[in-house]
């Protein structure tokens, strides 16, 4: 009786609603047998389990494993996981994380090594059939971030990387899902600034992918802000900064951001963050009719991109210097360019830097030559170009360039044809 009044008065003097659900929740777990209970607390380290999991979180009661995941599945903060296996409750499961880390860390930090390693033999098991889930990745990052404390931006980092390049379906699902494991483990207070920073700097990444640029700037301004004492960091955030700034045509602003990533990269010695930065500086000055400057940071991109051998960003850079040679209508300096980027992007098989450089060489052909035969025929590799890539809006742009580009030459029936030809286009997106 006595134990009664005095749980109930625990109840009574606690300062929220989570503490309450705690005790009680407490109460519950200390009247399971020790297995059941120890089991019951480690379950609440993955999202979900089945009787696998149950037998990797508890390798001494491996035999009997179907029987504990049969006796977990009847208590009340239990519950049925999308047709998988079973998951504990979410506010439950937030306490029962929030009591192991706060007092029982060691046993925590173990738990998340053994399902960390668990997962990584599923996904890198190279006699598997069928492709993953994404979860199966997700689960795996979730619990390293906790097993390798030491370690929590470099993972965070690297595989924010990774997934960015890998998983590309140009929403980026799959970064974005990263970043919510990452801000899991953040608002729980289990990720060092380090690895909270990397996770909004993928934050601010996602958002700009999405258009959402006035979310972007704010997540990179959080990261420059803290003045974390991680140049890469630093250098990629105001890079990415620059390219949001760019969107929302902040020209004054981009270009602050571009020149403070040039000064990190440098400072950091990465030759290519600098060549990337130099040529995206290059594209903002164009935009704002700075030729010159513009000249100076193509020029600088290709030099650096020559230096340390990456062909495609030669390409790039010799693409953009045509631009420029045609806005001085130096057609045969623009020509030898668009030619040269045209080879590049051919051996290193861009297909998408191809087929835009093709079409500034028509429309360049076009524009001094009036050759429409030749324009057309070069027109035409890019439309093929563009439907093997399925890019139906580039394939509409690339015809209203076209006629643009007729239109100054009052080449007007011509033009209204490729009119109704990116009516068409455009139709069919």
């Amino acid at each position: 009786m006595s134990d009664d009044f005095e749980f109930l008065q625990m109840l009574e003097n606690a300062p929220n609603e989570d503490e309450r659900t705690w005790l009680i929740t407490k109460q519950l777990l200390d009247s399971l047998s020790e297995e059941l209970r120890q089991v019951a607390y480690a379950v609440a380290v993955p999202h979900w389990f089945d009787a696998k999991i149950v037998a990797v979180l508890s390798p001494e009661s491996k035999r009997w494993a179907g029987r504990l995941y049969k006796e977990l599945q009847k208590l009340s903060f239990v519950e049925p996981f999308e047709n998988i296996g079973h998951n504990v409750h979410e506010l439950t499961r937030r306490l029962i994380l929030d009591y192991l880390w706060r007092e029982r860390r060691k046993n925590y930090l173990e738990l998340s090594s053994s399902l960390a390693n668990y997962y990584n033999r599923i996904i890198t098991n190279k006699r598997r059939k069928i492709n993953l889930d994404l979860s199966y990745y997700l689960e795996f990052v979730y619990h390293l971030l906790i097993s390798e404390q030491q370690t929590t931006a470099d993972i965070v980092r690297d595989i924010g990387w990774s997934w960015h390049d890998q998983f590309v379906d140009y929403s980026y699902s799959a970064l974005n899902a990263l970043t919510l494991v990452v801000r899991e483990h953040a608002e729980a207070g289990r990720l060092d600034n380090h690895a909270k920073l990397w996770g909004r700097f993928f934050e601010g990444l996602v958002a700009s992918s999405r258009y959402k640029n006035q979310d972007a700037i704010i997540a990179f301004h959080d990261v420059i802000s803290s003045k974390i004492d991680d140049f890469r960091l630093l250098a990629d955030s105001n890079f990415c900064l620059g390219n949001a700034q760019q969107f929302r045509d902040e020209r004054d602003a981009a270009l602050e951001s571009y020149n403070e990533a040039l000064k990190l990269y440098k400072e950091i010695g990465d030759r290519l963050g600098e060549a990337i930065t130099h040529r995206r500086r290059g594209h903002l000055q164009l935009a704002s009719d700075q030729i010159k400057d513009a000249e100076i940071s193509y020029n600088s991109s290709l030099s650096l991109c020559h230096v340390i051998e990456d062909r495609l960003g030669e390409a790039y850079a010799l693409r953009a210097l045509g631009d420029v040679s045609f806005y001085y209508s130096n057609f045969k300096q623009a020509r030898k360019n668009y030619r040269e980027a045209i080879e590049l992007f051919r051996q290193v098989g861009d297909a998408l830097g191809d087929a835009n450089s093709v079409m500034s060489l028509a429309r360049l052909n076009l524009i001094e030559t009036r050759n429409l035969e030749l324009a057309e025929s070069e027109l035409n590799y890019v439309v093929n170009a563009r439907q093997k890539m399925k890019d139906l809006v580039s394939e509409g742009e690339d015809y209203l360039g076209f006629v643009a580009a007729l239109i100054n030459l009052q080449m007007w029936p011509e033009a209204a044809i490729y009119i109704s030809k990116a009516k068409f286009s455009k139709s069919r997106i």
